[in-house]
């Protein structure tokens, strides 16, 4: 409440009234300039029905006649001998005036007494409902502050996050870390499918054709049972895929994964099988990958990531932290028991998709072309997912670098410096004295590109391509994500 300016002159005013200072002192908040009008709080009010402006003019009146009496007393005491004369002549005209005035005046003091009184207690009412309505106003101004502070910090961890959003490499800082309950004994289950994601941010490394290949490997070679989640919005993966199978596009069915009640019914209905569907299959020389399933991706996927963000970073409404969504589908026991490995493979950036990848994920593997470009892209990545399992206290180990697209089997002298840095890079990062270089390079070959199937079951003129080096990159791969010890 505001200090008045008038309080020190208050102080000052020893012989003013109560009722003026009370009257000043509403005047001085802002509450009243003048006394109310009419008082129907006093009792005696209401009983002698008094008309309080009717009695502010008789109190003029009343001054005035005062005015006169004492004019009319100085003039006696001024004609003192006619006075004198003048009362004895009246004598008893005075006394009797004297007998009627004396109690009309006491009767008109008492009931100005009481007038006082009423306008006081009113005056104290006044100033007494203007200090609650005064507090009531500071408890809705401090209101008001905590809701414009509560909008302040709102605005500022938008702001963050939409800074956070901006620098993909912080994607997911977006908010405290929150794993469903479950998530740690599922991920650790011994029981069930390994998780692996193939992942590197820069474009053009292989990723796509090493997840397509380890796939048939796994499936053909080993025998296994092996699910492909394809979390490119390109959909890369499932073109190449689909076609070879002879399955005709079906969209993006991977954006039902990150519902929150997302489960294996739902897994089951969006996956498509990749065995032999006649003539029109050219996976596997026409039969197909039997224990293989693929789950499409297609450009929608990243209105669905888009949502997700939004809901995170608008409307707080989010039972399922959004970077848990594929851990709690893949991650269930229902789901990693129908299958061996799950093979994820990512954009070249880090996007929703990808963070839910690592996390769900217990291994990764980085395809990286042995030249510049890519051996400068590596570092970089490996900082960001050691500082995404710092932050969110996730595990998940790289199970090894490939080196792709080398110019031939025997690497060059170039080749081989960048090969070389790319391992000192990764001991550097993962603080570890052994190299997790697959040993084998991918070379490029262009009867790869040039065919529908797959290049682990194509040949070249010195033999099959999977006894030349597919098997080598995924025997040494398999060794390190079936068998936890041996892994980087």
């Amino acid at each position: 409440m505001p200090v008045c300016q008038n309080t020190p002159r208050l102080r000052q005013k020893g012989g003013a009234s109560v009722k003026a200072a009370c009257l000043e002192g509403l005047r001085c908040i802002g509450v009243a300039s003048e006394p109310r009008s009419t008082y129907t709080a006093a009792g005696w009010e209401l009983w002698l029905g008094v008309d309080l402006k009717r009695v502010k003019l008789a109190r003029r009146v009343a001054w005035i006649a005062l005015a006169i009496i004492l004019g009319v007393l100085a003039a006696a005491l001024y004609f003192w001998e006619i006075t004198l004369w003048f009362a004895r002549e009246f004598d008893a005209a005075f006394k009797l005036v004297g007998l009627v005035i004396g109690p009309f005046l006491a009767v008109l003091g008492f009931f100005w007494g009481l007038v006082d009184k009423a306008e006081l207690k009113d005056l104290t009412e006044a100033l007494g409902r203007a200090r609650e309505e005064a507090e009531s106003e500071r408890r809705l101004v401090d209101t008001k502050q905590a809701e414009l502070d509560a909008k302040v910090e709102q605005i500022k961890s938008l702001e963050h996050n939409l800074a956070t959003i901006v620098d993909a490499r912080q994607l997911w800082k977006l908010r405290n870390n929150a794993p469903f309950s479950e998530y740690r004994g599922w991920k650790y289950d011994p029981r069930g499918a390994k998780i692996v994601t193939i992942a590197l941010f820069k474009g053009g490394v292989a990723k796509t054709h090493l997840a397509a290949n380890f796939a048939a490997y796994i499936s053909e070679t080993q025998r296994k049972r092996v699910l492909l989640i394809d979390l490119d919005y390109q959909g890369s993966l499932s073109t190449m895929m689909l076609m070879a199978a002879g399955v005709d596009p079906v969209g993006s069915h991977v954006d039902s994964l990150f519902d929150e009640n997302a489960d294996l019914a739902l897994l089951s209905e969006k996956r498509i099988h990749l065995a032999s569907r006649g003539p029109g299959t050219a996976l596997s020389g026409g039969q197909g990958l039997a224990r293989a399933w693929i789950v499409p991706a297609d450009y929608t996927l990243t209105q669905v990531e888009s949502r997700l963000l939004i809901d995170r970073v608008i409307h707080h409404r989010q039972a399922l932290d959004e970077r848990y969504r594929l851990a709690h589908l893949l991650l269930h026991p229902h789901v990693r028991r129908e299958y061996e490995i799950i093979l994820i493979d990512t954009p070249p950036r880090m996007t929703v998709g990808t963070v839910n990848a690592l996390v769900a994920s217990h291994f990764y593997v980085i395809p990286a072309i042995l030249d510049r470009v890519s051996s400068e892209a590596v570092k970089p990545f490996l900082t960001q997912v050691e500082t995404l399992k710092r932050d969110l206290e996730v595990d998940v180990r790289l199970a090894g670098i490939v080196g792709t697209m080398t110019r031939q089997l025997p690497l060059s002298d170039t080749e081989k410096r960048y090969r070389d840095q790319i391992i000192r890079t990764a001991m550097e990062v993962l603080g570890t004295d052994e190299s997790c270089m697959i040993e084998q390079n991918l070379p490029r070959k262009t009867q790869v590109t040039d065919q529908d199937d797959l290049g682990y079951f194509l040949r070249d003129s010195e033999g099959p391509l999977r006894d030349r080096f597919y098997d080598a990159i995924f025997n040494e791969l398999w060794k390190r994500i079936m068998c936890a010890s041996d892994s980087c």
